[in-house]
């Protein structure tokens, strides 16, 4: 559907905690990524002016952070130059918001950690450092850009607690931004059936309104 309406997709891969620098690094190189596209767009028959940015679960954070809090990631992010715009997000199970004692407690699920700690380094139980990592916080210090947030969560999710999507949407819209939340029921973390395995019936019907959400934010006619 997206491809037929002109809609091109893209693939960028970013540094994990390992690395140094962990948050840094990683939400660098998303802001590097847009500011590719924004540069050399032309050459891809990409309008790098109306960029949509996903991602699944970290993948889905980075795309948060990225496209609410760039500025903070990379010098120059809008400049002539580059021409780059984000218009918007789709998050597959990210994670908007972490608030340690609330959402995150020990027992610490392994794979909880594993994402936190690919993103953030070895201090990723820091809540100073979490809460640089935490699209939220930059939308209650009125310092995120005022895009659409589309957050689409799985309500069997045995990793991202469904709770901090609803939360994140809450704040955002009482804040004034456009911020909506989708959930799919008896959906697990990989968009999966718990289970029974394959895609869930509700990721299949959340195809269409993702679909019409990312035609909407670029201004291409459903």
């Amino acid at each position: 559907m997206l491809l037929a309406k002109g809609v091109a997709f893209a693939s960028a891969g970013y540094r994990h905690g390992g690395y140094g620098g962990a948050l840094q690094a990683v939400a660098s190189d998303g802001a590097d990524a847009v500011r590719f596209f924004g540069k050399n767009g032309a050459k891809y028959g990409i309008d790098g002016s109306r960029i949509l940015l996903a991602g699944h679960s970290a993948g889905g954070q980075v795309a948060m952070l990225v496209g609410l809090a760039g500025e903070n990631f990379r010098d120059n992010w809008s400049d002539k130059e580059t021409q780059c715009r984000v218009l918007g997000v789709v998050s597959l199970a990210g994670t908007p918001t972490m608030q340690f004692g609330r959402y995150i407690n020990p027992p610490f699920n392994p794979g909880l950690v594993g994402g936190l700690r690919s993103l953030l380094g070895e201090n990723w139980a820091d809540p100073a450092v979490a809460a640089e990592a935490e699209p939220q916080s930059y939308v209650e210090r009125g310092e995120a850009e005022r895009i659409p947030v589309l957050c689409v969560q799985p309500q069997a999710d045995q990793l991202i607690p469904p709770g901090m999507a609803v939360d994140f949407c809450r704040v955002g819209t009482e804040l004034g931004y456009d911020f909506r939340h989708l959930p799919l029921a008896d959906t697990g973390h990989c968009l999966e059936n718990p289970g029974k395995g394959g895609i869930s019936e509700a990721s299949l019907a959340a195809d269409k309104v993702i679909c019409d959400f990312v035609l909407e934010v670029l201004n291409i006619e459903i």
